[in-house]
């Protein structure tokens, strides 16, 4: 073999090394690949656009009664708390009726405190600390009444013991002289007795005898008319003590009936005094949450709310946020609750911000249908935290931030992927029209 040929062989086998090393590592590469996209996992995700609501909806506030704006007290995307007054209305007429009630309230309250102090023979009236406080007025004027009465009550009472007293005074000395007339009746026929004897054995006169028998008369007649008089003193005497037993039983049904009444009209100022309570609290429009102001619809002061008007309306700010997202219908099969997910902002940005974890908390049950014609199911999904971290700075979500969701419905692996677009035309392969 020449020195030449010798040169090209070996040039050749040099080649041909290089290139059985280099198939090696590229057929070893492929291996690799396929062992690593067969074990490799792939998420299969469900996408949907949505957004971050709250969990209980958007909060719209009304007025019952209406009336004429006195006070805007909130802008628009404010934050407010529970309890914050909103919007203040013109308290003219609810002002008085309630200032008007409360008077008569009050006025009823120390009336019935009087009476059951009246109807209880007590010797002072007791207010409530609070009450006397706050009503000084008609406590003095409740006290002045309270003694007034008790006074001419016990003036009645002690006018008719002194009639009872007397009555109970002619009693005794009409008994007295009844008693020393019967004593002289005695003696006096002793002596008729004795004189009737002497006149029958004429040791004594008949002029005598008349005497003794006019005397004996005389006693007998104002026995009778002691009697009489004093039958009628002790009727006069018992007329006397039902009357001392009326005035106090007319007293005390005359208050008993005042203070039933009193009561009863109490109870009713009362129902009218909460109702224009609540009506003049009304007046202040206040959160009934945490929140923030989404919607005002008076502007101005002094504009008029119509009965049942709107006034704002408000986003719940402490209720918590769900994502709704609108899930495409071909995709509904493969989503259930409890499945896992992920939500990223719909913005250009989305990538600093990272993602948020949730899961499926309901999926509505029928499609909804836009006006534009958009069709979709809506799913709810529940955020494992409301905030998106970037380097040390939070990223606090609120309600109306735009997202984009992923549902997660399953798991592949790479090679499966890949391989899907020629598995699901193989059914078809072999067919033709």
């Amino acid at each position: 073999m020449s020195q030449d040929s010798k040169q090209a062989y070996e040039s050749i086998e040099q080649v041909s090394k290089s290139q059985r090393g280099l198939l090696i590592i590229l057929i070893a590469g492929f291996i690799a690949f396929l062992v690593w996209s067969a074990v490799s996992p792939l998420d299969v995700v469900s996408m949907a656009n949505g957004s971050v609501e709250p969990v209980n909806k958007v909060q719209t506030i009304q007025h019952l009664e209406g009336g004429i704006v006195r006070k805007i007290l909130v802008q628009e995307g404010q934050h407010v708390v529970k309890g914050e007054a909103l919007v203040e209305l013109e308290t003219t007429s609810s002002g008085s009726s309630y200032g008007e009630m409360l008077s008569r309230v009050n006025s009823l309250t120390a009336d019935k405190v009087r009476l059951q102090a009246e109807v209880q023979g007590a010797d002072k009236l007791v207010f409530d600390e609070a009450f006397a406080q706050a009503n000084p007025q008609l406590v003095t004027r409740s006290e002045a009444l309270f003694y007034a009465r008790r006074d001419q009550l016990l003036s009645a009472l002690q006018a008719q013991q002194e009639e009872m007293n007397v009555r109970q005074q002619t009693i005794k000395e009409i008994a007295t002289r009844i008693q020393f007339s019967e004593e002289r009746l005695k003696l006096v026929k002793e002596q008729n007795a004795i004189e009737k004897e002497l006149l029958s054995n004429a040791l004594s006169n008949r002029y005598d005898h008349l005497n003794s028998l006019k005397e004996l008369n005389q006693l007998e007649s104002d026995i009778a008319e002691g009697k009489a008089s004093l039958a009628k003193s002790k009727a006069s005497f018992a007329q006397a003590q039902s009357n001392l037993k009326s005035i106090q039983d007319k007293y005390n049904e005359e208050v008993n009936a005042s203070l039933s009444d009193t009561r009863s009209q109490l109870d009713e100022g009362m129902q009218r005094l909460k109702k224009f309570k609540d009506s003049l609290e009304r007046t202040v429009l206040r959160a009934p949450m945490d929140g923030i102001i989404k919607n005002r619809y008076v502007v101005t002061e002094g504009g008029v709310v119509a009965p049942g008007g709107t006034v704002i309306d408000m986003v719940p700010g402490k209720d918590g946020l769900v994502v709704e997202a609108k899930l495409p219908p071909q995709d509904v099969g493969h989503i259930q609750q409890g499945q896992e997910a992920f939500i990223q902002l719909a913005s250009g940005e989305a990538s600093h911000y990272g993602r948020l974890t949730g899961t499926v908390a309901s999926i509505s049950p029928d499609t909804i249908t836009t006006e534009e014609g958009e069709v979709y199911y809506t799913v709810r999904l529940i955020l494992d935290q409301d905030f998106f971290l970037k380097g040390s700075n939070r990223y606090k979500l609120s309600p109306g931030v735009l997202v984009t969701a992923g549902i997660v419905t399953g798991q592949r692996s790479v090679l499966e992927y890949i391989l899907s677009p020629f598995v699901q035309s193989l059914p078809f392969a072999l067919s033709e029209r």
